[in-house]
C-alpha cells in the first residue's frame, strides 16, 4: 500500500555528509517517494496564500548555505 511505503520511506531515508538526500535506483527507491511528497507540498504552499508566510522560510545546511523552499523541491 502507499502509505505503507511512503512511512517507511520518511523512516529510511539517509543523507550524506553535507545533508543531502542520497539517491536510490528503482521505482520504489525512498528519495523517488519522498521527492514525490516534496513536490505536492510545494505546489499546495506555493499556489495557496493562506501559506504566504512560509514561501519566504530558509534553511542552512552544514555548509552555510542556505536554502529556500524553491531550492529544496
Amino acid at each position: 500500500n502507499e502509505c505503507k511505503d511512503l512511512i517507511l520511506a520518511l523512516k529510511t531515508q539517509q543523507y550524506d555528509k553535507i545533508g543531502k538526500p542520497e539517491k536510490g535506483q528503482g521505482e520504489s527507491a525512498p528519495d523517488h517517494i519522498i521527492d514525490a511528497l516534496c513536490y505536492v507540498v510545494w505546489r499546495i504552499v506555493m499556489s495557496n496564500n493562506q501559506f504566504a508566510d512560509y514561501r519566504s522560510l530558509r534553511s542552512v545546511d552544514n555548509e552555510n548555505k542556505i536554502y529556500t523552499a524553491r531550492d529544496i523541491c
